[in-house]
């Protein structure tokens, strides 16, 4: 099966199976554009993504036919209820009931959610933790239309949010162990993600706007470039680069500086909220992870260690392709 993570300005596919617990991907596509094809996971460009979408599983020789699609949108609606231990059906109606309820307007909504374990009530009756979320239901119909114009048969339709949990969650990432309280972040050119996950309890996700490309069009600027010229894995953070003089050292020093701010406020939060205890660990993915040293600039500012998520036990991908650029395909395509 087909696992489509598609962002503002990247498109990642993988191709494999997911069983016991270890997802296998026999081929991969990772393509980066200079003009968004979304717009807050609407798409802008229905002919233009047929096209690339087309191509790109054609040039990389991607075999199935099948396809889960992942997006970030803020028109995505979430919520988490305890709910009484039914049966599939009945626990199927009583989430959309209580989320239109949420809702509380007439548009049409997909409704789907995930168990994140058991709880109980004051009268120790067992209830189900449950995290629903809801999507317009044009959007979820623009992509099975998109997947359907390009002869692929749609699967699944999964959001960055719960595509992430699915894949780290209990897993060793870059090989360590042990970790009881770490941030997952993704930053994109428009979106930034910042998870918490715990060993026990469920994860916690918000969604905001990234400075990624107005720090990219401000570096183009003062650089004389187009900001389609800008090569990414030419910005460097490394600790030389930042002490030297200049207005585009300037810009960097800026960026560093609000990635750390909003990261700051997390850790803050995580002392408030998770009874004071520290964060092990940060793992960063998305268009952030193409810049020189970026993690360890941010390992200075934060005092925390930072890392590029590069692996994990859970996902074996083909050799060169790098787990940061598809984190989000991968979880897609687990527990299908």
């Amino acid at each position: 099966m087909l696992a489509i993570d598609i962002c503002s300005k990247t498109v990642s596919i993988i191709d494999g199976i997911y069983s016991n617990g270890l997802l296998r991907a026999s081929n991969c596509a990772h393509v980066e554009m200079k003009n968004d094809i979304t717009n807050d996971g609407v798409i802008t460009d229905n002919t233009g993504l047929s096209i690339l979408l087309s191509n790109l599983i054609r040039e990389n020789g991607l075999k199935s036919r099948t396809a889960a699609v992942t997006i970030n949108t803020s028109q995505l609606v979430s919520r988490d209820f305890d709910f009484p231990a039914l049966k599939v059906d009945m626990l199927n109606q009583l989430v959309r009931t209580e989320m239109l309820q949420v809702l509380g307007i007439d548009k049409e909504y997909g409704v789907d959610y995930i168990i994140n374990g058991d709880t109980a009530d004051t009268e120790n009756n067992r209830l189900l933790s449950v995290r629903a979320y809801a999507l317009p239901k044009t959007l979820i119909d623009s992509y099975y239309q998109l997947l359907k114009d390009i002869h692929i048969s749609p699967v699944a339709m999964d959001i960055h949010a719960n595509s992430i949990v699915k894949l780290l969650r209990g897993a060793k990432i870059n090989n360590n162990q042990n970790e009881d309280l770490f941030l997952a972040v993704y930053i994109g050119n428009t979106t930034m993600e910042v998870n918490v996950f715990q060993k026990s309890g469920v994860p916690f996700s918000r969604l905001m706007v990234s400075p990624m490309d107005d720090f990219i069009k401000e570096y183009a600027a003062v650089s004389r470039k187009d900001v389609s010229e800008v090569s990414y894995s030419e910005i460097a953070f490394t600790e030389a680069a930042l002490e030297e003089d200049g207005i585009s050292v300037e810009i960097k020093r800026g960026f560093l500086s609000r990635i750390t701010d909003e990261l700051q406020r997390f850790v803050q939060f995580v002392l408030n909220n998770y009874s004071g205890r520290n964060i092990s660990r940060i793992y960063l993915f998305g268009a952030i992870a193409r810049f020189q040293n970026f993690e360890t600039a941010l390992t200075g500012q934060l005092n925390i260690p930072v890392e590029i998520l590069n692996s994990t036990q859970n996902v074996i991908l083909p050799a060169g392709n790098k787990l940061n650029n598809y984190a989000h395909a991968a979880g897609a395509l687990m527990r299908l």
